[in-house]
């Protein structure tokens, strides 16, 4: 991270970070995808499941 902030990251790196921030957000999308389905089983808002689950948002 200091390396992104002070702006040396080298062109691999910069890459590699890229991939990296695109798998974390696909698997942040499949973690929601798949809380609202559980939610759905379960007949409870998304905001109740969370709650229940004591996840943030």
């Amino acid at each position: 991270m200091d390396k992104r902030r002070a702006g040396t990251l080298t062109s691999e790196e910069y890459q590699d970070l890229l991939r990296l921030t695109d798998v974390a957000e696909a698997i942040q999308a499949r973690r929601l995808q798949d809380l609202v389905e559980l939610s759905r089983l379960r007949g409870i808002s998304l905001s109740a499941l969370m709650e229940e689950l004591e996840l943030s948002r």
